[in-house]
């Protein structure tokens, strides 16, 4: 297809191009320069284009369907922006809590130890005073 300047292509050159076969859709992101008394704001604009044929005054003929597809790109945008942040909260809570839940397992681990340990020092003194007593 031929593009003129900038790489704009013009509604004519659609309707011409032989690559582009009825009841398939072509997506443009067209940018609008809005014109203000203001500073000239840009607007950026998703295309749906569709090409179809059609019988117009019992001859056949080309129709272009054109659709303002912004919202429904803009609104895809942020629903896929929603699962993403839901996925690498899971993800980042699953990571963090397998090393964390080691941690806790050791230091429950270490604990019980320490207090087995504890625990049978505190014996030992009373089994030698009580050998002793006994005149072991």
């Amino acid at each position: 297809m031929k593009k003129g300047i900038n790489g704009l292509i013009s509604l004519q050159d659609m309707i011409q191009d032989l690559e582009w076969t009825s009841d398939i859709d072509r997506y443009y992101e067209l940018k609008l320069s809005l014109l203000h008394d203001e500073a000239p704001q840009e607007e950026r604009v998703v295309t749906q284009i569709r090409k179809q044929q059609v019988t117009y005054m019992e001859r056949p003929a080309v129709m272009l369907v054109i659709r303002n597809i912004t919202f429904i790109v803009e609104f895809e945008k942020v629903k896929n922006e929603g699962k993403y942040q839901e996925l690498l909260t899971a993800t980042m809570s699953h990571e963090m809590l397998t090393p964390l839940n080691s941690i806790i397992n050791l230091s429950n681990f270490v604990e019980q130890k320490l207090t087995k340990i504890k625990s049978s020092k505190e014996k030992e003194p009373r089994r030698r005073r009580d050998s002793v007593k006994a005149g072991h």
